[in-house]
């Protein structure tokens, strides 16, 4: 508490050596009785107050990097490109000027560039990946449907999809997959 410094091993030997070397000549040293008591209060007053802030610094951050998850979803699901991110940031600001200009400086505190954008979208398909995984180990029954397609460049591909049901009859269809298919498109190749 006194310099904010970690003991190795914190033995009695060690934490008392650490003080006698490092305190017992300053002020520390001299308090005895009340004035010590006091001293500790003080000093746990001041660990807590670092403790509240760095707190609350944390949960600031989270925030802001659960709107940066925000915009990225966004632009994912409306087929954005991964610069507008910076387009809907600056709209955000510009907005806050005129609302509320205390907010301001929370708003570009956004991350959003092309990079975490892209990370960021990334990090949200893992995720839905995972948790169509945990559904799927569920089914107690599920069938694929296939639809075959072409894309603007006459490339086949095949859009692939799962159904299923849960022990509780809870029905879920997700999209799996979308394969471009080469060469040709017969039910073998299909298969």
């Amino acid at each position: 508490m006194i310099c904010n410094q970690t003991v190795n091993v914190t033995e009695e030997y060690n934490v008392k050596r650490h003080y006698e070397t490092k305190h017992s000549e300053g002020v520390y040293g001299k308090l005895d009785g009340r004035n010590r008591e006091l001293k500790v209060k003080q000093l746990k007053e001041q660990l807590k107050s670092q403790r509240c802030m760095i707190q609350k610094m944390l949960a600031d951050n989270e925030k802001v990097v659960r709107c940066s998850f925000l915009i990225a979803q966004r632009i994912a699901q409306n087929m954005k490109s991964y610069s507008d991110g910076n387009f809907v940031k600056q709209c955000l600001t510009d907005v806050a000027e005129e609302i509320c200009p205390k907010i301001v400086q929370e708003y570009e505190k956004i991350s959003v560039s092309r990079w975490t954008t892209a990370r960021r979208i990334d990090e949200l398909a893992g995720d839905s990946c995972d948790t169509l995984k945990d559904k799927v180990r569920n089914f107690v029954s599920w069938s694929f449907a296939i639809v075959e397609s072409t894309n603007e460049k006459d490339t086949a591909q095949l859009a692939i999809f799962i159904k299923g049901v849960d022990k509780a009859l809870n029905e879920t269809e997700e999209f799996l997959s979308l394969q471009s298919m080469k060469d040709t498109t017969t039910g073998a190749d299909i298969f």
